[in-house]
């Protein structure tokens, strides 16, 4: 699929069989993936567009394998992601305790890890809860990670909202980014003898 202009990089995170296909499907489409979703080799790309707050929103969104062996494949994904959606599966609490490994490498690889947007993802809530809220709670103090939501890829539920809310976060992070950005760079020359040296442009692009 050739690279269109997007606003927003997504990346979806998690181990094998934590539904991140089938929510992958629904943001692409609009609606629940059927029954029939089959297992992701590497990456799969699509595009999104949204009105967020009467602003279209172009977001790229990446689709990972979980598996160990298509890591290598995946991994180029990461460099320049802004928001990453880390999915566990609420009826599977090893799904949550493997994510930290899934922070690491992103955040190793990614060109801007600290204006990254995190957000964890608890699917499968039509299922039964076999994750204690107090270690969710735990994993996100951890992390810092202040967006979480819980969805039912399976079923659509509350998965445009979500979508929507995550959106949302994001323009704000942004526009908080460049006014602080803006503020630092004002009249910030720094004078060296008769000398005046501007700082240095960041290459971070996020």
């Amino acid at each position: 699929m050739e690279n269109k202009a997007h606003d927003f990089e997504m990346i979806l995170l998690g181990d094998a069989g934590v539904g991140k296909t089938t929510l992958f499907i629904h943001l692409q489409t609009g609606k629940p993936a059927d029954d029939d979703v089959r297992l992701t080799i590497g990456v799969d790309i699509a595009y999104k567009t949204l009105n967020i707050s009467g602003q279209d929103v172009t977001v790229k969104i990446s689709d990972t394998g979980g598996n160990e062996r298509f890591r290598t494949l995946t991994s180029s994904f990461y460099r320049r992601a802004n928001i990453v959606l880390l999915l566990y599966s609420i009826e599977d609490q090893y799904t949550l305790q493997t994510l930290p490994a899934w922070i690491t490498e992103c955040t190793e690889q990614n060109e801007c890890p600290d204006n990254l947007l995190w957000v964890l993802i608890g699917n499968k809530s039509d299922a039964d809860n076999d994750v204690e809220p107090s270690a969710v709670d735990s994993f996100c103090k951890e992390h810092n990670i202040k967006n979480r939501h819980f969805i039912s890829a399976k079923y659509g539920t509350k998965v445009d909202d979500m979508f929507k809310s995550v959106l949302k976060v994001a323009l704000e992070k942004r526009k908080s980014q460049g006014m602080e950005a803006a503020s630092n760079n004002n009249g910030s020359s720094i004078k060296v003898g008769t000398t005046a040296i501007a700082p240095k442009k960041s290459t971070c692009s996020c």
